[in-house]
């Protein structure tokens, strides 16, 4: 969900009630090319952050230059919300599909 400039994302930390997740989130398009890599991915937005065992958090993630392009339009945008361990954690990486939709803008009533 877009908000503006911003993006919220849904985690959640499954690990063991000892030890909390550090965990590395980014928001990435998808950019066909015609030749091998087919798909490139373009970081639109990222941030690190720790959450607690067992629990689960909303993360407020803020679009880039590139990310603010995209939606700039007023278009849907496919992308992909990526969750990867901070460096030196051990834990999956996960990926799932999103779409981030620009906000409607006002409408001025004035007459």
């Amino acid at each position: 969900m877009a908000s503006g400039c911003t993006v919220k994302v849904p985690v959640e930390c499954t690990g063991c009630a000892a030890a909390d997740c550090r965990m590395s989130v980014a928001l990435r398009h998808g950019v066909k090319r015609t030749k091998a890599p087919r798909i490139t991915w373009r970081v639109m937005a990222a941030r690190t952050v720790t959450i607690k065992a067992g629990s689960r958090a909303v993360v407020t993630l803020a679009l880039n230059a590139y990310g603010k392009k995209l939606v700039a339009d007023g278009a849907s945008v496919s992308a992909q919300v990526r969750t990867t361990p901070a460096s030196g954690v051990t834990g999956d990486t996960r990926s799932v599909n999103a779409r981030v939709v620009a906000p409607a803008k006002a409408v001025s009533r004035a007459r």
